[in-house]
């Protein structure tokens, strides 16, 4: 967070190298090696929310588009995450990948073959 003067004009100048570091970090594409060793060590800390009494499991991540960046999770499940859970996924993400400022969008699917009606 950078604060400025709008009224004297201090400090404007330092505005527009974080500008420049977040449209990088806007722009930027990621490995799903990357992705996925981010999605270890966040499951390995903070396991999710059981869906339904069953265990939600995530297989892999993997980068859809960017612009903003968008981040697929293949799990057992398309449930939908619950928003602290999915907040603190997508902190897990922003942080190891530098995306401060960022947006970050997660999108749920299921793994092939699995759905929200199947067991």
């Amino acid at each position: 967070m950078e604060f400025i003067s709008a009224k004297s004009g201090r400090r404007v100048e330092k505005i527009f190298p974080r500008i420049d570091q977040i449209v990088a970090g806007y722009r930027k594409r990621f490995r799903t090696s990357e992705l996925n060793e981010i999605l270890e060590r966040a499951l390995a800390e903070h396991q999710p929310p059981a869906v339904r009494g069953r265990p939600r499991r995530f297989y892999y991540a993997t980068q859809l588009k960017n612009r903003p960046t968008t981040i697929a999770l293949f799990s057992n499940t398309d449930e939908t995450l619950h928003f602290s859970y999915r907040r603190y996924l997508e902190n897990q993400f922003r942080g190891a990948l530098g995306l401060v400022g960022c947006p970050i969008h997660l999108v749920i699917r299921a793994r092939k073959g699995f759905s929200r009606g199947r067991r």
